[in-house]
This record gives structure tokens, sequence and C-alpha cells, in this order.
């Protein structure tokens, strides 16, 4: 599909594939380096994040038709048990399988490729990625308060996001246009809540995926968003369906004034 009729939108789904490689490309914990183990942020898991291929791919298909124009997906093949795509490549799969070091290269440049097709290379329109996990997590806890949330909004501090904050320093938070705003105004709970939660609290503030490609790491405009969802929304139907809904009309019009149209 020509860019031309797409839009500079990507979405990344690192942890639902569902193709299987063989036994000895099985990820074992105890195989990783020491300092995947350090990283709180490299937290070993071998589950997939259930449902968020639909969940991206409804995501994906609403924006295409309230725009006319089809952002771009990139969605994991293999089971998370054998490849995390979200994780750096040493701590990413068994080093010893070749079949799992493809997988992942493979989905890194396909993704390095898309990028490539829609930053602009001047003028002050940007692309955005958004990242789509899903968390067991319920609630989190700041200074012994207890913050109930639905989706999970990370940034890398910021970092990733600085292409958007750059051009305009109130574009995040501003009432009624900023994305979290948009997806409060839908009545959905978002963690952080406010500006001053998200400056105190970076218990999860985006993997891997988002620091390698934020703007601050790699192109400086790209904006970058890793977007997380409980287990209750992801595994009921209706309930995934209307938040792809809700989530494609923020994220469409919160977007809607920084990328190209051509």
């Amino acid at each position: 599909m020509s860019n031309k009729t797409k839009l500079s939108i990507l979405f990344t789904c690192p942890h639902h594939g569902i193709m299987r490689l063989d036994r000895q490309s099985i990820r074992v914990k105890d195989h990783l380096p020491d300092s995947c183990k350090k990283d709180l942020g490299q937290k070993f898991s071998d589950d997939n994040d259930l449902f968020t291929r639909q969940l991206t791919a409804s995501i994906v298909d609403n924006i295409q038709r309230k725009s006319g124009k089809k952002p771009y997906d990139q969605v994991a093949e293999f089971h998370r048990k054998y490849v995390d795509y979200n994780r750096c490549e040493e701590c990413a799969f068994e080093l010893s399988s070749f079949l799992a070091n493809r997988a992942y290269l493979e989905y890194h440049n396909e993704i390095l490729q898309i990028i490539e097709e829609m930053v602009p290379e001047n003028g002050n329109s940007l692309a955005f990625l958004f990242d789509i996990h899903g968390t067991d997590r319920k609630s989190i806890q700041v200074e012994g308060q207890n913050f109930p949330f639905q989706v999970l909004i990370g940034t890398d501090e910021q970092r990733s996001i600085q292409a958007l904050t750059q051009i305009d320093s109130q574009a995040w938070w501003h009432d009624g246009k900023g994305l979290i705003p948009r997806l409060q105004g839908k009545n959905i709970t978002v963690f952080p809540p406010n500006k001053d939660l998200e400056i105190q609290n970076h218990i999860l503030d985006g993997g891997y995926t988002i620091q390698k490609y934020g703007s601050s790491q790699f192109k400086k405009r790209l904006a970058a968003i890793q977007i997380e969802v409980i287990y209750e929304i992801r595994t009921d139907r209706d309930k995934r369906q209307k938040l792809a809904e809700d989530l494609a009309d923020c994220i469409y019009e919160f977007t809607l004034p920084f990328i190209p149209h051509t």
C-alpha cells in the first residue's frame, strides 16, 4: 500500500505472537546474562499479553474507517516463550537459537523500515508509534495512595515524546486535546491521571520499544507511546471492542494536528 494512503502512525504489538519455534528456542530465565536480570525493566516473562493482537487490529481498523487511511502495524509473529520483542537483543531470546535471532531482527528491521517511510524529513509534522501491551496490574500505589486504572500510558519520563513537546509544550496534557485528557473524556481510567503523578511515578513508563525508537534516542520527529490495557478489558470481547473504538478516536484526534496531510 502506498504511503500516500497510509497515516504516519505505527502500532506495534510485541507480546501476542502465535507461531512456535523448536524446543531449543524456548527461552530460559537462567540463561539470561546478568545484565538482563538486574534491570527491573527487563523482568522475565514467557506469557503472551492475551488479546493484544486483536486489540491492535481493531484500533487500526477503526482509525482506517474514521480517516480513510490505514495506520502502519507490526505484530509479533512468534510466541513470547521464544522471543520477547520488547527487550534488547541480548535479553530477548536464547542466544544459541538462530531462528529466534532471525525472528527478532526481522521484527525490528521492519519497524525501522516503516519509520523511515513515515517520519517526515522536514517541516513541523511528526510521526507516532504506539506500542500496545497488556498488564496484570489493576492499580498502582504512590505514597500509600492506590490508583486503579484501565489503561496505563508510558513515555520514558516524556523522553520518547520530546518531538511532540518541543513543538507544543502543552500538547500532552492540554485539557480536551492531550491524549490522556481525551481518554479521560471517554470515561477511561488512565494512569497517570495527571501531570503531577506522571512526574512522581515511573514504575511502568515504557519498555524497550519506546526507549529505542522514541524521540530522544532515535528519530527527532517521532513520538513513541506505550499503552497497557488491563486483563479484564482485553478478555471481554465487548469491552475490548469498545476500548479499541475509544482509543482509535482519541489517538486519531490527538495526532491529527501533527501528522502530515497529503
